[in-house]
């Protein structure tokens, strides 16, 4: 028995009801991908978002970064300089050359 004889035999609210409910499948189905094709590209496009923000950061990190380590290197030289013209701290001038190697680490 052919396929084609077997939808004739049927009776007609069957192939009536088959019909329909093949057409509902496609529909769920059709719209299943298209949803799914959306969600995708939302999440791109958050993703996307996303790194924008990672990189704005980083670079704000590196600049606060840079900023701490010259204010850090400034005050580092202004205390040196404070000692070694300070009256009352010796400078490796003064100091006899064994003690100041264990002194001033020179």
């Amino acid at each position: 028995m052919s396929l084609a004889l077997f939808w004739q035999g049927l009776p007609p609210w069957v192939r009536t009801a088959l019909m329909w409910g093949g057409a509902f499948v496609m529909l769920f189905l059709t719209g299943k991908f298209i949803i799914a094709r959306h969600d995708a590209k939302v999440r791109e496009d958050v993703l996307d978002g996303v790194k924008v923000k990672q990189a704005e950061v980083r670079v704000a990190v590196n600049e606060r970064s840079t900023t701490i380590i010259n204010e850090e290197r400034t005050h580092a030289d202004q205390a040196i300089r404070a000692r070694d013209t300070s009256p009352d701290f010796p400078s490796s001038d003064l100091v006899p050359d064994p003690i100041a190697g264990v002194i001033f680490r020179d």
